[in-house]
């Protein structure tokens, strides 16, 4: 995933702060992220050969910007982000580096930042 800058990660904290009734289910702000492709857990040895795929992509650095508080199935609290192109070239990249992890996507990609979970009978 795309790691956020401290001072971003901050401002998103800073910005849900006076809805975080309860602490449970919030994620660490330290863990806010925009995930480009899901892996799931895997062996050590995978993992060092995806990090060392992931160093041979290039891309340029760019901003993204915040839209609004949406939903996943009432469950999943996410800030959406505006489109951008080179969020979507680089999503483009990683699809063709890992094939296998991007042909099990079901869903279009939709940028966002997971800020809460709520479990299944909260």
């Amino acid at each position: 995933g795309v790691n956020l800058p401290i001072e971003v990660k901050h401002s998103i904290h800073q910005y849900l702060t006076p809805m975080m009734f309860t602490q449970k289910g919030w994620e660490n702000p330290h863990d806010y992220h925009q995930t480009l492709l899901f892996i799931g857990e895997v062996e050590e040895s995978t993992l060092k050969e995806i990090e060392e795929r992931l160093e041979e992509i290039q891309f340029r650095p760019f901003k993204l910007r915040t839209t609004e508080v949406k939903f996943f199935n009432r469950r999943i609290m996410f800030l959406g982000l505006s489109q951008s192109e080179e969020l979507e070239e680089l999503k483009t990249k990683i699809n063709l580096v890992f094939p296998t992890y991007s042909s099990k996507e079901t869903k279009p990609f939709l940028p966002h930042i997971t800020v809460k979970r709520w479990q299944r009978y909260e």
